[in-house]
């Protein structure tokens, strides 16, 4: 699972596939840290090489996603991109590939 959508950085680059490439869940406090990861095409995804940008999220308290019931019937990775394109407007029309 991925995000499809076009960026164009400073630098001329251009990238249009987002993976998330680390998640890390403390369920007691509860916290919560997302590393999603810019790469040209899926053909670079595997590649810590062809990371052009990343971008992080952290939910806490209230806006921590990852509830029991949520993990009942959802995996932590499906969860995290529901959230990032619901709280980030950017990715408000990404593609889900």
């Amino acid at each position: 699972m991925s995000l499809k959508k076009s960026l164009t950085l400073r630098n001329g680059f251009s990238g249009e596939y987002w993976k998330i490439i680390e998640i890390n869940l403390d369920r007691i406090t509860p916290g919560s840290h997302v590393t999603l990861a810019l790469f040209k095409d899926a053909s670079f995804k595997d590649s810590p090489a062809g990371v052009l940008e990343t971008r992080a999220f952290d939910w806490y308290g209230d806006n921590f996603p990852f509830t029991s019931a949520a993990l009942a019937t959802n995996n932590p990775v499906e969860i995290a991109y529901a959230k990032i394109i619901t709280d980030d407007a950017f990715f408000a029309d990404a593609e889900t590939v």
